[in-house]
């Protein structure tokens, strides 16, 4: 996938990626065709604020854990928000398999890999 870089006030190089590894809690068998959509969420203290800064479309999937950058604009985030990964594996026709529970927690310029479950969509 991209990696995208800016720089700071200082003229070094900023990190705008969110580095991930989702890894399903149950061992995955995936159908031909399955896809796996992760999305970057800024999350407003007013739930109207919500919105998705990107989301990063994975096919071919070979079996977990799969690893993932998702690009972003640096300029463009809300330094008081919280921001989070939303993920969802769906078959070839779409019906959903597997998810993550909730939002999970990221910080954008962090150089550390988001590590994640997937849960069973019949089990959330």
């Amino acid at each position: 996938m991209h990696a995208l870089a800016t720089a700071d006030h200082s003229g070094h190089s900023v990190d705008t990626r969110i580095r991930a590894r989702a890894i399903g809690l149950e061992s995955l068998v995936l159908p031909p065709g399955a896809t796996l959509d992760v999305q970057l969420i800024e999350d407003g203290t007013d739930p109207q604020q919500t919105k998705v800064l990107n989301t990063e479309h994975a096919s071919n999937l070979r079996g977990s854990p799969f690893a993932f950058d998702i690009p972003y604009d640096a300029a463009s985030l809300e330094t008081s928000a919280r921001h989070g990964l939303r993920a969802c594996l769906r078959d070839a026709k779409g019906t959903l398999l597997f998810a993550t529970a909730a939002l999970v927690p990221v910080s954008p310029g962090s150089q550390a890999v988001v590590e994640f479950r997937l849960v069973r969509a019949d089990l959330r």
